[in-house]
């Protein structure tokens, strides 16, 4: 215990100027990504560190910069690119368990993500995240998560230690569990896969672990949403008394010919318009309403 704690400490110090979003980094996020120019770089700076939902506004930012980093990782299958990123901003999350807790669903995900190797004192991600043992691994259990199977029935297989059936997988993959715990299966063009132990952790830690890697991926459309509240609160404090939304409306997924409620509020001083749109982003006719 007493070895992963200074390992922790040491590998916090060591890698906390990699990870940390830097005052650059924050003001280029929010001149590029939120687009906010109308305010000066000193302004945006003294910003940076107030108070924002249990966190500051740069520990947000480094959510979605690092989540968004780790998406486009995951979704060009490099996944042990994806740990390595998760690690290292899990490190600066270590003493700040805000993140975990807020309402944020996106950022939420990501911050659980990268702080799960620190909860649960695992040196050996560190060293298993560059393997490629890994990469096969998650390769595997993506594409099984991906073509419908459950976590659950994963880690079922993984506890029965013995041979399973196919699980479900997407793009013509065959995932089944060997005897030990780990997947193996074939890829589409025929290659067989034999499972990879992973060193120094068991197969459900890296179920665990892999399944929070896999939950960032879906939170990418939370992420963006989360980014567009955190910029509004943002803009809100830089120009006091001018419109900004408060509440924005959140995706969701209906039966066809069912009715769907979307909310929105705004404040600001005078007369507050928004117009909504459909889905290729032009106007509703008669949808411009004032508050």
């Amino acid at each position: 215990m007493r070895e992963h704690a200074l390992w922790l400490v040491e590998s916090l110090e060591r890698r906390r100027l990699l990870s940390s979003i830097t005052t650059t980094q924050a003001i280029d996020y929010v001149h590029q990504v939120w687009d906010i120019t109308d305010t000066t770089v000193d302004a945006i700076t003294q910003t940076l560190d107030l108070p924002y939902d249990g966190a500051t506004y740069r520990d947000f930012m480094g959510g979605f910069v690092n989540g968004v980093t780790m998406i486009d990782q995951l979704g060009n299958g490099k996944f042990h690119d994806a740990a390595v990123t998760g690690l290292n901003y899990g490190l600066t999350l270590a003493s700040n368990s805000a993140l975990e807790s807020v309402g944020l669903l996106g950022v939420a995900s990501v911050a659980q993500l990268a702080a799960w190797p620190i909860e649960h004192e695992l040196q050996s991600i560190a060293q298993t995240a560059n393997s490629a043992a890994l990469q096969t691994e998650a390769e595997l259990y993506f594409h099984a998560r991906m073509g419908g199977t459950q976590a659950q029935d994963i880690i079922d297989a993984a506890n029965a230690h013995s041979v399973s059936l196919p699980f479900d997988a997407d793009g013509g993959w065959t995932v089944y569990m060997e005897g030990q715990g780990w997947l193996q299966g074939q890829r589409p063009t025929g290659t067989v896969i034999s499972s990879t132990p992973l060193y120094g952790i068991t197969p459900l830690q890296f179920y665990a672990y892999v399944e929070k890697q896999f939950l960032v991926r879906k939170a990418q459309d939370e992420l963006k949403d989360d980014s567009e509240q955190v910029k509004e609160s943002f803009y809100a404090v830089l120009h006091p008394g001018a419109a900004a939304f408060t509440l924005q409306p959140k995706d969701q997924n209906i039966a066809g010919g069912s009715t769907a409620a979307l909310t929105v509020q705004a404040s600001g001083a005078g007369t507050v318009q928004y117009q909504w749109l459909n889905g290729s982003g032009l106007p509703i006719a008669g949808q411009r309403v004032a508050t």
